[in-house]
């Protein structure tokens, strides 16, 4: 197939062109997330156009993964159309800018998910208030242990105390009473 390029119409040079440029910008955008956390900031008028951040998973329309995706598929598609299909260059060109569309569409629909997947990991103990648990590690009057509570959606194992006078054995259903810094205040449930 490519070893007759050099006889190929100018309009499928130019098909694949466009797509080995998309599929080069991502491949060497790739690169460099994986060397040193590239980020390509493109700024249009006033409208800031940001390509996302190794921290950031993000994705726009007009991000470079957005145009990167945009021209492979117009490149491919336009050139598959042309090629294969043997259709003109309005169809494989309208072909091509509906499968890059639908490209970016289905790929800011993945990012839209993965972007639900992303937690702080951060605990917030005062949202443990008033939930209920049991005793993961025994506590003593006076001394700290560990429960097991449901916070922020997420089952913890938290430090705790007891006010009481008696011990809470590993197992016993307790509900958080309080919370002092990072410790719960717990009573028997």
């Amino acid at each position: 197939m490519l070893t007759d390029f050099g006889v190929w119409p100018v309009e499928d040079r130019i098909f694949f062109f466009v797509a080995l440029a998309g599929s080069l910008g991502f491949l060497v955008w790739l690169v460099l997330q994986f060397v040193g956390g590239f980020s390509p900031d493109v700024d249009a008028g006033g409208v800031d156009l940001e390509g996302g951040s190794s921290s950031d998973i993000g994705f726009t329309l007009l991000s470079f993964q957005g145009i990167t995706a945009f021209l492979t598929m117009f490149g491919l598609v336009g050139l598959a159309v042309l090629r294969e299909a043997g259709q003109g260059v309005g169809i494989a060109t309208g072909a091509g800018a509906a499968a890059g569309l639908a490209m970016n569409w289905v790929l800011a629909r993945l990012f839209r998910v993965f972007r639900t997947l992303q937690s702080s990991g951060n605990r917030e103990p005062q949202a443990a208030l008033g939930a209920v648990g049991e005793v993961y590690l025994r506590i003593r009057p006076g001394e700290s242990g560990q429960v097991q509570v449901h916070v922020q959606g997420r089952l913890q194992v938290l430090s705790a105390i007891s006010e009481g006078t008696e011990t809470l054995e590993t197992g016993t259903r307790v509900r958080v009473h309080r919370v002092d810094g990072p410790t719960l205040v717990v009573e028997p449930a």
